[in-house]
């Protein structure tokens, strides 16, 4: 005589990812620096790990809001 076994599926729970702790950087950049400067900024924030996420146009400047993982 076979015996019955109850078997209960059992889905892995997903481990609990602690909310991203942000960094940010805010950059004014004002109406006549020149597009070589601004590029050579914009590369050296991104070799450090900063990603342009914003930019918000004032009258005289633009500020440019980064951010990266802390």
């Amino acid at each position: 005589m076979a015996k019955k076994v109850a078997v209960q599926a059992k889905s892995p729970r997903a481990k609990e990812a602690s909310p991203r702790q942000w960094a940010y950087e805010t950059v004014s950049v004002s109406r006549v620096t020149e597009v070589s400067a601004i590029n050579t900024m914009l590369n050296e924030l991104g070799a450090k790990g900063w990603e342009l996420v914003a930019s918000i146009p004032e009258d005289d400047a633009t500020f440019l809001i980064f951010k990266k993982l802390r």
